[in-house]
């Protein structure tokens, strides 16, 4: 599709990002709210690789994610957040772990939510395909920022990075 094209879409779109009183998370589309396992597949997650590279694109999803971290206390996740999104949050963290690890897990997600996973072969092939991707795009590529720490969770639970990432953020805000 077009530049143009893209663009003309893009300005027609609303979308909007809101949390419940639970906490979570639900973003719509020109009113509609869009169920979160229709945006977590593995379809969405290769296109989301190779439409992120599109500039208006890019400027569309950064312009919401920013006016999002100004008006609410926000956790983000995404491979250009810390050097694009938020250059000045207050902890950076590169999320990292082994590719067969990384696999298993986002199939695991996958079977969680009843959607069928390919293999094991075919998603590490996928994990590393996007990663490339992401990696050499022009526009916002995947990369650790300066400050960032690393954590690499490949020997790690969720609960593990979480409870790590919790006493980092509450060390770095008793500093502050």
């Amino acid at each position: 599709m077009p530049d143009n094209e893209v663009k003309e879409l893009l300005d027609a779109m609303d979308i909007k990002v809101r949390f419940n009183e639970d906490g979570t998370q639900v973003n719509s589309l020109n009113g509609s709210d869009i169920e979160d396992s229709l945006l977590r597949t593995e379809e969405v997650s290769m296109v989301a690789s190779t439409t992120s590279a599109n500039g208006f694109v890019r400027d569309k999803v950064t312009n919401i994610c920013k006016e999002l971290s100004a008006s609410e206390s926000v956790i983000m996740e995404g491979r250009d957040i810390t050097t694009v999104v938020m250059p000045n949050a207050l902890l950076k963290v590169y999320l990292d772990a082994d590719v067969e690890i990384r696999a298993k897990r986002r199939i695991a997600q996958l079977k969680e939510k009843g959607i069928k996973a390919p293999s094991l072969d075919d998603m590490i092939a996928d994990v590393i395909k996007r990663d490339k991707q992401d990696m050499n795009r022009d526009i916002a590529p995947l990369k650790k920022a300066d400050d960032a720490m690393v954590l690499d969770s490949t020997a790690l639970t969720i609960d593990e990075v979480v409870k790590f990432i919790v006493s980092e953020y509450n060390d770095r805000k008793g500093k502050k």
